[in-house]
């Protein structure tokens, strides 16, 4: 990075290089210089070190010698007791192993033992598979197992009978249970055992039948009873109706009836319902008992087959039981003798063991005895040759260290001239990057003092002739750095004394370094305060004339902070929005409107064409968008979610399009939970409160002192933003010129209507003009809207003008009517326009009117002409009758609601041809262009008329002129700041 481009952190952070690389040099210097007297005096110590390192290596060496030999002596005295030790080892290990062949034998031979006897007990086992024993328990299971299930099924069978002789019992028949004699052929257990459940499963089968005969459910209980005494009545009416009149039986008025026969056919009807329940129960009863007897017949030969198996099965288990317990006795006693055989050889076997590991211990101590004699003998001779080693070694290490005493002393004498000659090549380089530092230091001061030229003092105000730069300033000098650092002494052998004290401005970039951050606690609210009211003052004197906008929050000072800068509401109330924000709904709208203006650069200004505001303003001449700078005081006391998300928009977003924030921050302070703190911190230059005083964020060291510039006194500081408003006062006011839009001396009157107009009207952007076009599609007709001041009036006469221009009389013809007094278009009546038919100079309804009039007259000529000729619209009738001019009409009438002001004839029949002119004056090349200050109140066009005017046209006006006039939730004409701008 050059000097001259290098901002407050660059110049920091380079300063601080320099001075840190000047401290090196000064204290590498030193070393230097120290290092040379060291080195004499090290030369010396060597020297006196050599003879000493000799003669101490000389008496190691010896010291090693004898080591070395004691060492091979103890060597050889450690190999003897060595090879003592394992030989002893070795008998030891023998006894031990002998021990262990004794241990494992017997192991093995009782292992054995176990063995066999298991084995023994396996092969005479008194429960082996098929035994007499297994084939009792065997048997005992099975009769057990079959026994439970035949008696489960008697007792299924039992109650099957009981519940069969309930049946008969409600069905009047006997139900006595004697069993019959059995009939059972059955001889072997097993056919026994099958024909008791065969009888069982017969005696449920009999039971079951029984109780399913259909007959039998008819007497059951009192049904028999109940159709008794139904047959009873059935047969007993129709006997007294043979006899009797059934009317005189029923009216006994007419005749008493004959109770004589009523008691004879009851008695008949009685008998015959006897006879037949008598007949029906006794052959109910013999089938039922006739099925009962069966059962029992089958149950008696159950339970005949059932006790004779259990006796047969008891005899078989009684025999099979002697069987067992002779066979375990038998067993038993084998078991026994071939135990005693098995233990009797395993304990002659041990015996044998034991005697020959006895005799192998004797003979391996008679050994070791020999081998510990032969040994001794070694150790005796190995001590007198080592004594004979030694004597030899010490003569030759005495001779080898004298020559070594000799060699070092002269290569310690070349060292230390060498060493010399380079630490002065050393310290000349030093030297000479030191005073290149300094020198760089000195350039930084030199370029920072040449940019901070225009920025770092205050104008003076004393002569009067101070005014605002033209031009856009490169650099702000917020304060001074002061840096220390170590003097370059004059020569290597002289030390340096005394510092050099550099001072330089230090300066942030315009306007990429504008957004600024301040932190402090509550104690250092006032300075950072101050902080930022003078980087404001040096921002509004250096930016040219009326080139910036301020909004002002200041929610804890209640506006005092910034309270100088309302001045600037005395010349212009735009420069800071007409006031200082506190409350939290003014600063969450303020801070919306930031964001629509951010919006509107982004989508209208720079597109894809521009990269920020300053490329498009290079463009952009005479329409270039003045800076945006939102300053925050309290940050972030009274911020909704709302407000933080907008602030954090225009950190992040704003400097592309000329918005910078400047921001007084409580870090003691919660932030709005949706609020990231990381946008402060990396989207601004970042100072702190520091003990009262402003300083940079990043750590300085003690050699660099920041000083912020102090704010000037109060009556100075009011003095500056009065003479900064008064030359802005005018410099709103934004002229384009008109040869802009107008057409070239060769083009004027070429052009034709024939298809509509098509007609530049002002510039939109930094190179593009904007058209107005009528006669296709739905735009015919304008509505145009705009307060006092807006540049109305000024639209109008261009309007005019160069329609005047582009198209001739016979493309175009004016209906023009000003309600303002008609001095809006006098002129055009004093300079005989030829394009105006009429224009009417008198604010008179009545006059107005007749204009209207005259129109609809025209619209009627036109209807009859193309329906004469088979014409639809002007398009085709100038297509097919090029000869014949057909111009098109422009009804212009500024201040159009005067129609309407009182409710009489000619208000509603201004808004009936008005109405008639809008929505049929299409076809007949008829446009209309109303212009009012405001759309609202009672005196106004209908709504469905102003509907189907499609062109709108909105300039500087209220916020419910701009829902009228664009769309209800369109408030962007607000944002309109110029006269002349327009939507």
């Amino acid at each position: 990075m050059q000097p001259d481009q290098m901002t407050l952190d660059e110049q920091l952070e380079l300063a601080a290089g320099l001075i840190s690389e000047c401290r090196g040099f000064q204290k590498t210097l030193n070393e230097l210089r120290h290092k040379t007297a060291e080195v004499a005096d090290a030369h010396k110590e060597q020297l006196e070190r050599i003879r000493q390192t000799v003669t101490t290596s000389r008496d190691e060496e010896l010291r090693r010698i004898e080591e070395r030999l004691q060492s091979e002596s103890d060597t050889l005295q450690f190999d003897l007791k060595s090879r003592a030790e394992s030989v002893s080892e070795t008998h030891q290990q023998h006894i031990r192993r002998l021990h262990r062949e004794l241990q494992d034998g017997t192991e093995e031979l009782e292992e054995k033992r176990r063995t066999e006897l298991w084995v023994l007990q396996s092969v005479l086992d008194e429960d082996v598979e098929n035994s007499p024993v297994r084939r009792f328990d065997r048997e005992i299971e099975t009769f057990v197992t079959h026994k439970a299930v035949i008696d489960e099924r008697f007792e299924q069978m039992e109650a099957h009978v009981e519940q069969s002789r309930r049946f008969l019992a409600s069905c009047h028949t006997s139900n006595e249970a004697v069993l019959p004699p059995p009939s059972v052929t059955a001889k072997s257990r097993d056919e026994l055992r099958d024909a008791a459940a065969e009888g069982v499963e017969q005696v449920v089968a009999e039971t079951d039948r029984l109780q399913r005969m259909h007959l039998p459910q008819w007497i059951r209980g009192f049904r028999l009873w109940g159709f008794s005494l139904l047959g009873f009545v059935v047969l007993w009416i129709p006997l007294i109706a043979l006899k009797a009149d059934l009317r005189a039986f029923v009216n006994p008025d007419i005749r008493r009836p004959d109770w004589q026969w009523t008691a004879v056919a009851a008695t008949i009807a009685g008998v015959v319902v006897l006879l037949c329940s008598l007949i029906v129960t006794m052959i109910v009863q013999g089938r039922l008992r006739r099925a009962f007897d069966a059962a029992l017949q089958h149950r008696s030969n159950a339970e005949h087959a059932r006790a004779t198996w259990e006796r047969r099965s008891q005899k078989q288990i009684d025999q099979l039981e002697k069987a067992s317990e002779d066979w375990r006795t038998k067993v038993r006693q084998q078991r026994e003798d071939r135990q005693q055989r098995i233990n009797s050889e395993i304990d002659s076997r041990l015996s044998q063991l034991q005697s020959r590991v006895t005799q192998q211990i004797r003979h391996s101590e008679t050994q070791i005895t020999a081998v510990s004699k032969r040994l001794e003998d070694e150790r005796t001779a190995t001590s007198e040759q080592m004594e004979q080693q030694r004597r030899h070694q010490r003569t030759q290490a005495e001779q080898r260290f004298q020559q070594d005493l000799h060699q070092q002393t002269q290569q310690s004498e070349s060292a230390f001239q060498a060493a010399t000659e380079d630490l002065r090549t050393q310290s000349a380089a030093i030297l000479g990057q030191w005073n290149a530092r300094t020198a760089a230091l000195r350039q930084l001061r030199t370029t920072a003092v040449a940019n901070a030229a225009a920025t770092r003092q205050w104008p003076n105000l004393s002569n009067g002739t101070w005014t605002l730069p033209a031009k856009m300033p490169q650099w702000l000098s917020v304060g001074d750095v002061l840096t220390t650092t170590p003097r370059p002494p004059e020569s290597i052998a002289k030390p340096a004394e005394g510092s050099l004290c550099v001072e330089f401005p230090g300066l942030l970039k315009f306007p990429s370094q504008t957004s600024l951050l301040v932190e402090h606690d509550s104690a250092g609210r006032e300075a950072a305060l101050s902080f930022l009211r003078r980087q404001l003052l040096k921002l509004i004197t250096v930016i040219p004339a009326g080139r910036f906008r301020l909004t002002l929050i200041d929610p804890v000072g209640l506006g005092q902070s910034f309270s100088a800068l309302m001045h600037l509401t005395d010349f212009d109330e735009l420069l800071i929005h007409s006031r200082i924000w506190t409350d939290a709904g003014q600063i969450r709208d303020q801070l919306r409107k930031v964001t629509e203006h951010m919006e509107n650069i982004f989508q209208t200004y720079l597109r894809s064409q521009f990269e920020t505001i300053e490329d498009y303003n290079a463009s952009a001449g005479e329409v270039a968008e003045p800076y945006h700078f939102v300053v925050v005081a309290g940050f972030p006391t009274a911020f909704s979610e709302e407000s933080a998300r907008h602030l954090s928009s225009v950190l992040t977003s704003g400097p592309r399009c000329g918005v910078h924030a400047m921001v007084a921050w409580n870090p003691t302070v919660s932030v709005p939970p949706s609020f990231d703190a990381d946008d402060l911190i990396n989207h601004c230059v970042r100072f702190r409160v520091t003990d009262q005083q402003i300083q940079p964020v990043r750590k300085l060291p003690p050699e660099i002192l920041f000083e912020a510039y102090p704010e000037p006194a109060a009556d100075e500081y009011v003095a500056l933003v009065r003479h900064v408003g008064e030359q802005s006062k005018h410099a709103r006011r934004v002229e384009v010129s008109f040869s802009r839009i107008a057409p070239q001396t060769d083009d004027i009157w070429t052009h034709s209507t024939a298809d509509g107009i098509d007609l530049p009207i002002g510039r939109a952007g930094a190179a593009r003009l904007q058209y107005m076009r009528l006669g296709r599609g739905t735009s015919q007709h304008v509505l145009v809207a705009g307060k006092t001041g807006s540049g109305k009036s000024t639209f109008l006469h261009i309007l005019i003008t160069n329609l005047s221009l582009h198209y001739s009389p016979d493309e175009i013809q004016f209906y023009l009517i000003d309600f303002k007094k008609g001095v809006e278009f006098r002129t055009y009546a004093a300079h005989h326009l030829p394009h105006a038919r009429v224009v009417a100079i008198e604010s008179d309804r009545e006059f107005g009117l007749s204009v209207l009039e005259r129109l609809d007259e025209i619209l009627q000529e036109r209807g009859e002409l193309f329906r004469e000729r088979g014409i639809q619209d002007v398009p085709s009738f100038r297509e097919q009758f090029p000869e014949e001019p057909m111009p098109r009409l422009l009804l212009l009438i500024d201040e159009f609601q005067e129609f309407f002001v009182a409710e009489d004839r000619v208000s509603s029949r201004a808004s009936l041809l008005l109405d008639r002119l809008v929505r049929q004056g299409r076809a007949f090349g008829v446009h209309v262009l109303l212009g009012s200050q405001t759309l609202g109140g009672a005196y106004s066009l209908a709504r469905s008329t102003m509907g189907q005017i499609a062109v709108r046209i909105a300039l500087q006006c209220s916020e419910a002129d701009a829902h009228l006039i664009l769309s209800e939730d369109n408030t962007a004409a607000r944002l309109l700041a110029q006269p002349g701008e327009e939507i």
